[in-house]
């Protein structure tokens, strides 16, 4: 005699896995790293500040920056009216030198008298702090206020250079986040970002014309 066989439903429990999932999500929650925005925050000068430091720039001690397309740089010396005789072009420190011409990084260290002077101070202030392994936390940030009031004091001396940054139309932000580069490579304390101007238009276009 045949025995009915009893037909039995197979069922998965799935309630383990909605504590499991809460689990997940509050580990990736906690262990992820957000990615913050790429940016950079540049201290621009009011207006007030804006026309003096121009009027105060208008001296043998300024040094323009001229950012153009293509990634080409150029840069002059002096008054806006000295820039037909002082203009020259120069390339990016990161780009592959070009014949005859000089390195916007070597060109700056050659204007900026301090740099030596500011180099030397950063020096000793890294044999301090190696020499105060151990020290207190107090101590050393003691020696780094000590330090940045020197460098910073050096760096804006009379007689260091006032860059003044112009980017033209075609420019792109990589080449002035590499010029700002410089002006700390350079040890230049004083340096400001402004539109350029009609005059430094035809001055910039003149040169190129001749060159």
């Amino acid at each position: 005699m045949k025995t009915k066989q009893k037909k039995m439903n197979a069922r998965v429990d799935f309630t383990p896995m909605v504590d499991m999932m809460m689990l997940l999500v509050t580990f990736f929650m906690l262990c992820t790293t957000l990615a913050k925005p790429q940016t950079m925050e540049i201290a621009m000068p009011t207006n007030k500040t804006e026309d003096k430091n121009r009027s105060q720039v208008d001296t043998k001690e300024a040094v323009t920056v001229i950012l153009d397309e293509d990634d080409k740089v150029y840069v002059y010396t002096g008054k806006p009216t000295d820039a037909p005789n002082t203009m020259k072009q120069v390339y990016f420190t990161s780009a592959k030198p070009i014949d005859g011409l000089k390195s916007l990084h070597e060109t700056l260290k050659k204007h900026n008298p301090a740099y030596e002077k500011a180099e030397n101070i950063r020096k000793e202030y890294e044999q301090r702090l190696s020499r105060m392994t151990g020290s207190a936390k107090g101590a050393q940030q003691a020696v780094q206020a000590e330090f940045e009031e020197k460098f910073n004091e050096v760096k804006s001396e009379k007689g260091t250079p006032q860059v003044i940054i112009k980017p033209c139309d075609g420019s792109n932000y990589d080449n002035l986040i590499e010029t700002l580069d410089e002006m700390t490579l350079c040890n230049i304390g004083k340096y400001v970002i402004v539109p350029i101007d009609d005059e430094d238009k035809a001055t910039l276009e003149a040169y190129k014309s001749n060159h």
